[in-house]
């Protein structure tokens, strides 16, 4: 018998979650300036027009979310999740919020004030 590992779980993990819903949006918000961003993003008003099929992954639990399904995952969960995170890229439908730079994002426009908040929130919720 095969031992499952981090990864197994974390492919199963994602696979059902693209299956349900039809947006996942990863915050690696172990980082500090990331949970902020999530933070300023779950409670601005752009998140009141959020497709309601739409998944949110983070690492830190948030109270009082409004018309968001978030899901809060262990440190581990989100390093596993990280490490698969190439597989599913292509599907265009996990975006991750990471201020690492191994992962090229728009991240990188906003920290260089090329985007506003808003325009990278609406960018990422597109």
């Amino acid at each position: 018998m095969s031992e499952v590992t981090g990864s197994d779980r974390a492919i199963h993990m994602i696979e059902g979650y693209i299956n349900k819903y039809k947006k996942i949006i990863v915050f690696d918000d172990r980082q500090s300036d990331i949970a902020k961003l999530k933070d300023d993003l779950f409670y601005s008003t752009i998140i009141e027009n959020v497709h309601k099929n739409n998944l949110f992954i983070g690492t830190k639990n948030v109270s009082d979310l409004r018309n968001v399904t978030y899901v809060d995952i262990s440190d581990d969960e989100m390093g596993e999740l990280l490490s698969i995170y190439r597989l599913y890229e292509y599907t265009d439908k996990i975006r991750l919020v990471s201020s690492d730079n191994q992962y090229g994002t728009m991240i990188n426009y906003l920290s260089v004030g090329i985007m506003t908040k808003e325009e990278y929130f609406n960018a990422l919720l597109e």
